[in-house]
């Protein structure tokens, strides 16, 4: 997967036991490249935003609550209240609409944005085929490139 240029970073992930004790608590697994991708990319905003030339997230998520409002953690607290337990959330954009990796054995790997107050009954819409792919594919806005 291509690197992205961090434009600040609020870390608190320490090393992937910080990663395996939520997953113990919520009893999921995350895909070893989101793991990867948390331990060097948690709570930052990066240049690489737009997706095949489309804006996506604002900020990466960290893993828990701290003096962010929105965390990985709470963030799979409300999926699991709605039953959306396959979706793991790793970035937000400006309006909260949250980025997910899907876990459901049907489309693993894929990642999905929740537009949960779009006024539709499926509020998921796919957005990239795999992790990697829309990792790959992620670019500066067009007036910073």
């Amino acid at each position: 997967m291509k690197e992205l240029t961090i434009v600040r970073q609020q870390k608190f992930i320490m090393d992937s036991n910080d990663i395996a004790a939520l997953e113990r608590k919520i009893n999921i697994s995350f895909p070893q490249v989101l793991r990867d991708f948390l331990l060097k990319y948690e709570g930052a905003v990066v240049k690489e935003t737009y997706y095949l030339g489309k804006p996506t997230f604002k900020k990466i998520l960290n893993l828990r609550a701290h003096e962010t409002k929105a965390s990985i953690e709470a963030i799979l607290e409300g999926h699991s209240a709605e039953g959306y337990d396959t979706f793991i959330p790793f970035a937000i954009d400006s309006g909260g609409w949250d980025y997910n990796v899907s876990i459901h054995p049907q489309g693993y790997g894929q990642v999905w944005v929740n537009k949960f107050d779009n006024g539709e009954e499926n509020t998921f819409e796919l957005v990239a085929p795999s992790f990697e792919s829309f990792v790959d594919n992620l670019t500066p806005p067009v007036e910073e490139i």
